[in-house]
């Protein structure tokens, strides 16, 4: 397993020494023994680009380096975190924040297209994305998030993969973010327990 995030909490969120997932998060380095490959040039391209959200990595960096990491080391479960919608939100640069969220639609449809063109992944992968809060929807609110700013609370996630029936955009019934944990267990077939109380998963995905 493995994370690549713009944002360096993630280093705390996942506690990579307790958990043992490789983590690199904000301004932080490849390993460079991966022989071959664009990792030496990476490494530097994230210092040369603009500290644009003071400490945050740009969410181009951040897919570069994980897709390469990828390609190179191919884990069983990997997650992308990227942060610019959310910073440039906040910052009222609303051209800025459409820009980010379309090359990001990119990224996923480069990652997609390359899981389906190799044997590892072709016809084996779940890719599952999301957003960890929602926003505000009215002209000041969307660039606020929090307890105290309604909708919030409303998010939403697209799911493509073979344990996943093509329903398209779907309504009705009510999910929660708490649940995607143990619905990527479940398409491991892995039993996840935990010591404190986690929800079921996703029916729809649960492994054929």
């Amino acid at each position: 397993m493995a994370a690549f995030t713009s944002w360096d909490a993630f280093n705390d969120i996942i506690n990579e020494k307790r958990s043992g997932v490789y983590v690199n998060a904000g301004f932080e380095n490849m390993p460079g023994d991966l022989v071959g490959t664009n990792t030496s040039l990476l490494n530097k391209l994230q210092y040369h680009l603009p500290d644009v959200f003071d400490g945050v990595r740009l969410d181009g960096a951040t897919f570069a380096m994980g897709f390469e990491y990828l390609k190179q080391n191919k884990p069983r479960v990997m997650l992308l975190v990227f942060d610019e919608t959310d910073d440039f939100a906040h910052g009222s640069k609303y051209s800025d924040y459409l820009n980010s969220a379309n090359y990001g639609d990119q990224f996923l449809k480069e990652i997609w297209n390359w899981c389906q063109s190799t044997p590892e992944y072709k016809d084996k992968t779940t890719m599952i994305v999301t957003c960890d809060h929602g926003r505000g929807v009215t002209p000041k609110g969307w660039k606020s998030h929090g307890t105290k700013q309604e909708h919030s609370d409303e998010t939403w996630f697209a799911i493509i993969g073979p344990n996943t029936d093509a329903k398209g955009e779907i309504t009705s019934g009510q999910f929660y973010n708490e649940q995607i944990a143990k619905s990527i267990a479940n398409l491991l077939n892995f039993n996840f327990n935990a010591n404190h109380p986690i929800s079921e998963g996703i029916d729809a995905l649960k492994s054929k």
